[in-house]
Protein backbone atom coordinates (compact mmCIF):
# COMPACT_ATOMS: atom_id res chain seq x y z
CA UNK A 1 0.00 0.00 0.00
CA UNK A 2 2.94 2.44 1.24
CA UNK A 3 4.46 2.02 -2.90
CA UNK A 4 0.62 3.05 -4.57
CA UNK A 5 0.86 6.02 -1.98
CA UNK A 6 4.29 7.25 -2.96
CA UNK A 7 3.34 6.15 -6.69
CA UNK A 8 0.17 8.51 -6.49
CA UNK A 9 1.81 11.25 -4.89
CA UNK A 10 4.53 11.21 -7.43
CA UNK A 11 1.78 11.76 -10.18
CA UNK A 12 0.19 14.58 -8.08
CA UNK A 13 3.74 16.53 -7.77
CA UNK A 14 4.77 15.79 -11.45
CA UNK A 15 3.12 17.12 -14.85
CA UNK A 16 4.04 14.52 -17.54
CA UNK A 17 3.35 14.91 -21.32
CA UNK A 18 2.96 13.28 -24.01
CA UNK A 19 3.66 13.96 -28.21
CA UNK A 20 1.11 15.70 -29.54
CA UNK A 21 1.73 14.08 -33.00
CA UNK A 22 3.89 11.77 -34.61
CA UNK A 23 7.19 13.42 -35.51
CA UNK A 24 10.49 14.55 -34.33
CA UNK A 25 10.75 16.26 -30.78
CA UNK A 26 13.17 19.27 -30.78
CA UNK A 27 13.76 21.93 -27.93
CA UNK A 28 11.93 25.16 -27.78
CA UNK A 29 15.34 26.51 -28.48
CA UNK A 30 15.32 25.04 -31.76
CA UNK A 31 12.04 27.07 -32.64
CA UNK A 32 12.59 29.71 -35.23
CA UNK A 33 10.20 32.03 -33.16
CA UNK A 34 11.49 34.32 -30.35
CA UNK A 35 7.95 33.48 -27.88
CA UNK A 36 8.34 30.07 -27.87
CA UNK A 37 12.67 29.61 -28.23
CA UNK A 38 12.63 31.74 -25.46
CA UNK A 39 10.22 30.13 -23.48
CA UNK A 40 8.12 33.85 -22.81
CA UNK A 41 5.20 31.46 -22.48
CA UNK A 42 6.40 29.07 -20.58
CA UNK A 43 9.04 26.14 -20.55
CA UNK A 44 7.59 23.64 -23.35
CA UNK A 45 8.89 21.37 -26.47
CA UNK A 46 7.62 20.94 -29.74
CA UNK A 47 7.18 18.34 -32.47
CA UNK A 48 7.95 18.43 -36.54
CA UNK A 49 4.66 16.56 -37.51
CA UNK A 50 4.55 13.66 -40.07
CA UNK A 51 0.86 13.26 -39.38
CA UNK A 52 -1.94 14.91 -39.19
CA UNK A 53 -4.09 13.88 -36.11
CA UNK A 54 -3.14 15.59 -32.63
CA UNK A 55 -3.52 14.55 -29.21
CA UNK A 56 -3.72 16.47 -26.31
CA UNK A 57 -0.37 16.19 -24.18
CA UNK A 58 -2.04 15.79 -20.96
CA UNK A 59 -5.34 14.97 -18.87
CA UNK A 60 -7.44 17.74 -18.08
CA UNK A 61 -10.26 20.60 -19.00
CA UNK A 62 -10.48 21.95 -22.88
CA UNK A 63 -10.05 25.89 -21.40
CA UNK A 64 -9.67 27.60 -24.78
CA UNK A 65 -9.80 27.34 -28.32
CA UNK A 66 -8.62 29.38 -30.41
CA UNK A 67 -11.16 31.14 -33.06
CA UNK A 68 -8.91 30.58 -35.96
CA UNK A 69 -8.68 26.93 -34.76
CA UNK A 70 -4.79 26.95 -34.68
CA UNK A 71 -4.69 26.74 -30.79
CA UNK A 72 -6.01 24.66 -27.57
CA UNK A 73 -5.26 25.20 -24.56
CA UNK A 74 -6.30 22.63 -21.67
CA UNK A 75 -5.40 22.66 -17.36
CA UNK A 76 -4.46 19.79 -16.02
CA UNK A 77 -6.48 18.79 -12.01
CA UNK A 78 -3.74 20.25 -10.31
CA UNK A 79 -4.20 23.86 -12.30
CA UNK A 80 -1.24 23.72 -14.84
CA UNK A 81 -2.32 25.49 -18.11
CA UNK A 82 -0.76 23.92 -21.37
CA UNK A 83 -1.24 25.35 -24.66
CA UNK A 84 -1.13 23.47 -27.85
CA UNK A 85 -0.34 25.63 -30.85
CA UNK A 86 -0.34 24.42 -33.93
CA UNK A 87 2.35 25.75 -36.18
CA UNK A 88 3.55 29.51 -36.96
CA UNK A 89 1.59 32.26 -37.35
CA UNK A 90 -0.86 29.88 -38.51
CA UNK A 91 -3.41 32.53 -36.50
CA UNK A 92 -3.23 34.21 -40.31
CA UNK A 93 -4.68 31.06 -41.79
CA UNK A 94 -8.30 31.81 -40.15
CA UNK A 95 -9.05 28.18 -39.18
CA UNK A 96 -8.50 26.98 -43.14
CA UNK A 97 -6.44 23.38 -43.27
CA UNK A 98 -7.40 23.22 -39.39
CA UNK A 99 -10.51 20.47 -37.92
CA UNK A 100 -10.71 21.18 -33.99
CA UNK A 101 -12.35 17.95 -32.58
CA UNK A 102 -12.95 19.26 -28.97
CA UNK A 103 -14.66 21.99 -27.20
CA UNK A 104 -14.43 23.83 -24.22
CA UNK A 105 -15.17 22.09 -21.29
CA UNK A 106 -14.63 18.81 -22.69
CA UNK A 107 -12.42 16.62 -20.73
CA UNK A 108 -9.57 14.33 -22.41
CA UNK A 109 -7.13 12.19 -21.63
CA UNK A 110 -3.62 12.21 -22.70
CA UNK A 111 -3.28 11.12 -26.29
CA UNK A 112 -7.15 11.75 -26.82
CA UNK A 113 -7.21 13.58 -30.71
CA UNK A 114 -8.02 16.97 -30.33
CA UNK A 115 -7.44 18.30 -33.93
CA UNK A 116 -6.55 17.01 -37.15
CA UNK A 117 -4.79 19.37 -39.98
CA UNK A 118 -3.64 19.68 -42.74
CA UNK A 119 -0.15 19.93 -42.45
CA UNK A 120 1.20 19.75 -46.04
CA UNK A 121 -1.49 22.40 -46.87
CA UNK A 122 -0.10 24.81 -43.96
CA UNK A 123 3.51 24.34 -45.27
CA UNK A 124 2.30 24.78 -49.29
CA UNK A 125 0.56 27.72 -47.64
CA UNK A 126 4.33 29.21 -46.98
CA UNK A 127 3.81 28.66 -43.20
CA UNK A 128 6.15 26.04 -40.80
CA UNK A 129 4.35 23.22 -38.92
CA UNK A 130 5.72 22.73 -35.37
CA UNK A 131 3.30 21.53 -33.21
CA UNK A 132 4.15 23.10 -29.73
CA UNK A 133 3.66 22.56 -26.19
CA UNK A 134 3.77 25.30 -23.75
CA UNK A 135 3.38 24.84 -19.77
CA UNK A 136 2.26 28.47 -20.03
CA UNK A 137 1.58 29.12 -16.53
CA UNK A 138 4.88 27.29 -16.05
CA UNK A 139 7.17 30.07 -14.25
CA UNK A 140 4.42 29.53 -11.46
CA UNK A 141 3.75 26.31 -10.97
CA UNK A 142 6.75 24.07 -12.29
CA UNK A 143 10.51 23.40 -12.02
CA UNK A 144 13.23 21.43 -13.33
CA UNK A 145 11.46 20.43 -16.96
CA UNK A 146 12.67 17.63 -18.23
CA UNK A 147 12.45 16.96 -22.45
CA UNK A 148 13.45 13.24 -21.96
CA UNK A 149 13.13 12.19 -25.58
CA UNK A 150 14.63 14.15 -28.80
CA UNK A 151 13.93 12.95 -32.04
CA UNK A 152 11.60 10.25 -33.89
CA UNK A 153 8.64 9.97 -30.99
CA UNK A 154 4.67 8.68 -32.00
CA UNK A 155 1.74 10.45 -31.28
CA UNK A 156 0.80 9.78 -27.26
CA UNK A 157 4.44 8.67 -26.38
CA UNK A 158 5.79 10.14 -22.92
CA UNK A 159 8.42 12.58 -24.22
CA UNK A 160 8.49 15.45 -20.83
CA UNK A 161 8.19 15.74 -17.61
CA UNK A 162 8.49 19.09 -14.78
CA UNK A 163 8.33 19.01 -11.20
CA UNK A 164 5.15 21.11 -9.31
CA UNK A 165 6.43 23.91 -7.37
CA UNK A 166 4.78 24.04 -3.93
CA UNK A 167 1.94 26.76 -4.37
Amino acid sequence: MRLFARKRREEQENIHLVSPVTGTAIEMSEVPDPVFSQSILGPGFAVLPKDDEVVAPAGGTITSVADTSHAVYLTDPQGSQILVHLGLETVKLNGKHFQLLVSEGQEVQPGDPIARCDFAAIRAAGYQTPVLVCLINGAETVSDFDLATLGEVVAGQAVASARRTDR
